[in-house]
């Protein structure tokens, strides 16, 4: 174990100056702003619910803002995850973890909130998975917390825990008696009672503050908008291009590669392994990925400690005794599995971390928003301020300037109900601040709604940089009469 957790501190520290994204960045910066005094969802508004944001504080009180804080998350999510799900699946899950969850194309190499899902919901399913009738009380008591932290993550995932959950009580009714399942059906009220009990404490926090609707809003009404419809993302869910077809898949061949391999080796039963619960977290966890609609590279990351468990059992399948193929056979090919596995996984790595931003995200943007914050830093002075027009939050987060508005995505300004409110919130918030520096990535301007009044304020306020900031693909603008314009026109 000790080893495994050494490679995952190398991999994720050969990445540690890649280009961040929009995502992880704004986990950054958002949990820094909050630090400082700024509130979540009223001024500083994201749709995920508040764990990632307390996690990436606390990494920031720990080791500072900035990169640092950003590898604390991921190390601590990804060896945290490597013990549990050893106790999980044994061994041999440990190892295809190890392989697996750094995955190029699952962007798994840097902390985006399914690293802390993982976490917590394989903890979840270890101690379900390996829960006897000794002190069940409690086990589901720690099972009930360990769910409520993953839906404080991402909330759709309570598809996740309450599979897993009916799954475990199907499981006690197939094997126990009539009072013991009683008993069962009673543990599982009180998991489900604890995840409630967690919840309803932070929806009180928020009702006590006067910030449920922003709360809310954030949550569930953009939530609601940006997913669309569910029955239609499942259906596309089962597309080709969504199955091992797309490159976000491909690491799943080497568990189902061991799974296929244990079944044509003609083992004799299944173990004491409780399958029926592994396939409800898989096939749920299927369902997680589909539900948002969009499919990105990282959704797929959920799929990982399923996967990685099923084909460590699927190992611990073929080893034992009374099968149809010999044991240097078998040895053989599940050798040949993980080791190709592993070549698969280290190619990635003679990659600068640059071209890794590039080829996972699919975009030349990554660097080139790195480059600007690193220029900005130099160029802005104290005081100084910038906003992008745009979600590349990475500019903030290199440059370490504080963003005027709490609005780092456009998604509240360009779907939902709320566009014109989130909109008007955004010009007031500029108006309050005066940018000195305004940068426009001109795709995004099609996403602010007609008559909002952000463009023209923007017109009347402030001119171009003449070039100065040598910037190819956005628009630098400086506000009039500023210190900055001075500096920069003359």
């Amino acid at each position: 174990m000790i080893v495994m957790a050494a490679v995952l501190v190398l991999e994720r520290s050969y990445t540690f100056d890649e280009p961040l994204d929009r995502d992880i960045a704004g986990y950054a910066i958002l949990s820094h702003e909050m630090l400082k005094g700024r509130k979540l969802y009223s001024d500083l508004w994201e749709r995920k619910p508040p764990l990632v944001f307390a996690v990436f504080a606390a990494a920031e009180r720990l080791v500072g803002y900035g990169r640092s804080e950003i590898l604390l998350v991921n190390l601590t999510a990804a060896i945290g995850t490597l013990i549990l799900i050893f106790f999980a699946g044994g061994i041999f899950s440990a190892i295809l973890w190890t392989l697996l969850c750094g995955d190029m194309w699952v962007q798994g190499n840097q902390p985006n909130a399914e690293v802390l899902v993982n976490l917590f919901l394989t903890g979840g399913f270890a101690i379900l998975a390996r829960n006897t009738p000794a002190h069940r009380r409690a086990w589901f008591i720690a099972a009930g917390a360990m769910f409520a932290a993953a839906t404080l993550c991402k909330h759709h995932v309570i598809v996740i825990c309450a599979a897993l959950l009916a799954a475990d009580l199907l499981r006690q009714f197939g094997s126990q008696k009539y009072h013991a399942f009683k008993s069962s059906v009673w543990n599982t009220i009180l998991a489900c009672g604890v995840i409630a009990a967690i919840w309803a404490g932070v929806v009180g926090y928020f009702l006590l503050v006067g910030r449920f609707n922003d709360f809310y809003s954030a949550l569930f009404r953009q939530n609601a908008a940006y997913a669309g419809s569910l029955g239609a993302n499942l259906l596309h869910s089962i597309q080709p291009k969504h199955l091992l077809l797309n490159i976000s898949m491909v690491w799943a061949i080497a568990p189902v590669a061991l799974v296929a391999l244990w079944l044509m080796s003609g083992a004799r039963h299944r173990g004491d392994r409780p399958w029926s619960l592994l396939i409800a977290y898989a096939a749920s966890a299927w369902i997680a990925v589909a539900l948002p609609s969009y499919f990105w590279g990282h959704y797929y990351q959920l799929l990982i400690p399923p996967f990685c468990i099923g084909g460590a059992w699927a190992i611990e399948g073929m080893f034992r005794p009374k099968q149809n193929w010999p044991a240097s056979l078998r040895y053989g090919l599940v050798g040949a599995v993980l080791a190709i596995t592993a070549c698969w996984q280290a190619a990635a790595y003679r990659i600068s971390p640059e071209n890794w931003a590039r080829e996972k995200y699919n975009t030349e943007d990554l660097p080139g928003e790195k480059a600007i914050g690193l220029q900005l830093r130099q160029v802005l002075r104290p005081g100084e301020s910038v906003w992008e027009l745009g979600e590349e939050n990475e500019i903030y987060f290199e440059s370490g300037k504080s963003p005027p508005t709490g609005l780092l995505y456009f998604e509240p300004v360009s779907v939902g109900p709320e566009r014109e409110v989130y909109a008007a919130r955004m010009l007031a918030d500029l108006k309050k601040a005066k940018p000195d520096l305004i940068i426009i990535n001109h795709s995004w301007e099609k996403s602010l709604p007609a008559d909002c009044g952000i463009l023209p304020w923007i017109e009347s306020n402030y001119v171009p940089d003449q070039g100065k900031l040598g910037q190819k693909y956005y628009v630098m603008l400086l506000r009039r009469g500023s210190d900055l314009e001075r500096r920069l026109t003359h």
